[in-house]
């Protein structure tokens, strides 16, 4: 860990001044301020904008990596402290979420213990599925101000006028917000969903989802969607088994119906629910590795078959079905059965993962 208290660090001939502890936006005061806040840097879609500033104050990020245990990563060629202050700094300047781009880095990066990150690159850059690694970069700097700068580029575009010198690639897509980024930064359309579950963590270490819940609700932010609409958590959730098919209480009503308007136009649905978590490891273990990293940190994206990590598939809140019709799995987009799904699906509230034709849950998740 870093001991002092400032970090210069020299990238493509600018001098930038990393104050440690010191950036980021404060502590909130009040329900009143986190309302302001929640309603600045919430978008439609319900995640945080692209743009704006951290809710997280460098120290609190700081202190809770500090809580993990995890030391300084022996893939990572400065101090820990040091890089989460690049982060901030570089942030600050492009007016991007500096602390969400540090959640999207430990993300990609597997608590930067990944070969990415030996080659300076912390948020998967140019690492495409099934692709051995990715972008490289000469340093530790360059490789923190391309992952804020190819943000910004999502966020504005590719001619967006970037306060430091350009060291990003282009970006292959828009995207507003971090919800925006499943499907175009990565392949997962689950993949905001995966980062926010480290956000939350930090949030609670930190103090903050008291306060946010509370404006929340003083801002009528409105409620939950998606599968935090569902009472339960993975592995302890009301189950209803209907026509074979095991799934959230909640759901089976509409699971009956999709089988039985199924039935009338002459297909059989069946299929697999819901999904213990001790089965959610089990099958980890046999597409991503028998590591702990492997079972519990690696990106879904990089098991064959794609797998959710334990304790974030909907599977596990019984909210997901892996659909078989008329007697074979639904594999082919280009199927009878998928086109009927496709057709019938959404109005039973059911929705499609893309990179899986079988899998259909409650968010698409």
């Amino acid at each position: 860990m870093a001991a002092f208290a400032a970090l210069t660090t020299m990238i493509t001939g600018v001098v930038v001044v990393l104050p440690i502890l010191a950036m980021g936006r404060g502590s909130l005061d009040s329900p009143a301020d986190a309302c302001a806040t929640a309603g600045s840097s919430q978008a439609g879609d319900g995640s945080p904008t692209i743009l704006g500033p951290s809710t997280l104050t460098l120290t609190e990020l700081v202190d809770w990596w500090t809580s993990t245990g995890r030391g300084q990563p022996h893939a990572l060629d400065l101090p820990v402290d040091d890089v989460l202050a690049m982060y901030f700094s570089e942030a600050e300047a492009e007016g991007v979420r500096g602390d969400l781009a540090i959640v999207q880095a430990v993300y990609e990066t597997g608590w930067f213990a990944s070969g990415d990150t030996a080659q300076n690159n912390f948020a998967g850059i140019g690492h495409y599925d099934h692709a051995t690694s990715g972008d490289a970069f000469p340093d530790v700097a360059t490789g923190v101000r391309a992952h804020v700068e190819l943000l910004k580029k999502y966020a504005s575009g590719n001619d967006v006028q970037l306060v430091q010198p350009d060291v990003a690639p282009d970006a292959t897509a828009r995207a507003s917000t971090w919800e925006e980024l499943s499907g175009t930064w990565a392949t997962s359309s689950d993949y905001w969903a995966a980062l926010s579950r480290v956000y939350d963590t930090i949030l609670r270490h930190a103090g903050h989802d008291e306060a946010f819940r509370a404006a929340a609700e003083h801002c009528d932010l409105g409620q939950p969607e998606g599968a935090s609409a569902y009472e339960g958590t993975p592995g302890n959730v009301p189950l209803t088994t209907v026509e074979s098919i095991t799934v959230h209480t909640d759901i089976a009503d509409q699971v009956a119906a999709i089988v039985q308007a199924a039935q009338a136009d002459g297909h059989t649905l069946t299929g697999g629910g819901y999904r213990s978590p001790a089965r959610q490891i089990e099958l980890r273990r046999a597409h991503c590795g028998i590591s702990d990293y492997a079972i519990y940190e690696m990106p879904s994206s990089q098991c064959t078959p794609p797998t959710a990590r334990p304790g974030s598939s909907n599977h596990e809140l019984g909210l997901a079905i892996d659909f078989e019709c008329d007697g074979d799995l639904i594999r082919s987009r280009s199927s009878t059965c998928f086109a009927w799904m496709s057709a019938n699906a959404p109005a039973f509230g059911l929705h499609n993962l893309p990179s899986e034709p079988w899998h259909w849950s409650v968010d698409g998740t």
